[in-house]
């Protein structure tokens, strides 16, 4: 099969999957894989280091510049507790190799997410992530999970 029919069937299978449908065609190990490497060149191959970074730096100057006017700020009003964002599965694997790439992933599942957690502990602040439930190591913070 070539690169544009693995990726076809690919949608296909995640998405009888998800829906808990009997699959069509039973995959062996090594179609998987190649449906799997295929899904996972195309949600990030078009974008170069570079690139990745200049998207997921627009992707979160807004929440970042509404925390830190937040902290700035001697008003009484707080930033939400809680702030999110949807995107798509290009977006979640392009956040994982920027900032989370320990975090090795062959595909993105439907309703994947990432979470971000800021904590304020006497005046030091911490970043908690998770990818999918499972704590994480960030990038440029210390590695710490």
């Amino acid at each position: 099969m070539d690169f544009h029919t693995f990726s076809r069937y690919s949608d296909i299978v995640y998405a009888e999957r998800w829906n808990q449908r009997p699959q069509q065609h039973n995959f062996t190990s090594h179609e998987l894989e190649a449906l799997n490497t295929s899904v996972t060149v195309i949600l990030t191959a078009p974008y170069t280091n570079y690139a990745r970074q200049l998207l997921i730096t627009k992707q979160m100057f807004e929440p970042m510049l509404k925390l830190d006017l937040d902290h700035q700020s001697t008003s009484k009003t707080m930033t939400p507790k809680y702030m999110l964002y949807s995107g798509h599965d290009d977006n979640i694997a392009n956040h994982l190799l920027a900032y989370m790439p320990d975090v090795g992933f062959q595909n993105i599942p439907y309703a994947a997410s990432i979470y971000l957690e800021l904590y304020d502990v006497f005046g030091v602040w911490y970043v908690r992530g998770q990818y999918n439930g499972t704590p994480a190591k960030l990038r440029g913070c210390g590695g710490h999970a």
